[in-house]
């Protein structure tokens, strides 16, 4: 049984840090939805879906009672965090979301796995100027500094924030609930 605070969860952190397996355990040891963002704003072939249709496709998924989403899509903030219950922030060191996220691009370009929407990685997307290991850095960067700040406004009191540091304070808060 879902405890009632834990309705409409977001996990942010950088990429690389485990947002997307968090949320998936979540989901799926509450028998709640995941909402994938890459999903939604990826279309086949790597093109990003228009604006209007994506937000849209958000407004829509949002509507659902419960739901576990992962992602920092800022565009969204308005919508997801206004409804949000909790945040869960996976606030890693940089070291160890650079060697997952690269473990997991080589991976992907092993394996041919789609990622969302039948997308696959590539080596020119690997290395180009918005590739993985440039927006590790940035977006762990981004958190680092928009995080506490998020945290203390009182636009977002109605949160409960968890700021989780290292993936063994993850497994234990997963597995106290």
């Amino acid at each position: 049984m879902i405890k009632n605070h834990l309705k409409k969860i977001i996990v942010v952190g950088a990429s690389g840090a485990g947002k997307t397996t968090l949320a998936k355990q979540f989901a799926e040891k509450f028998s709640i939805p995941h909402i994938q963002l890459d999903n939604i704003v990826w279309l086949p072939g790597w093109k990003l879906r228009p604006e209007e249709e994506f937000l849209s496709l958000a407004k829509k998924e949002l509507e659902k009672p419960a739901w576990v989403i992962c992602g920092n899509y800022t565009r969204l903030m308005p919508l997801t965090w206004s409804q949000a219950d909790t945040v869960v922030w996976l606030d890693y060191p940089l070291w160890l979301c650079l060697w997952r996220a690269v473990k997991r691009a080589a991976r992907l370009l092993w394996t041919k796995e789609p990622i969302c929407n039948g997308n696959v990685e590539t080596i020119g997307n690997f290395f180009s100027k918005n590739g993985i290991l440039r927006w590790v850095f940035q977006s762990h960067k981004n958190r680092k500094n928009l995080m506490p700040e998020h945290m203390k406004n009182q636009k977002y009191k109605h949160i409960t924030f968890i700021h989780l540091r290292s993936p063994q304070e993850t497994k234990q808060w997963l597995e106290s609930l």
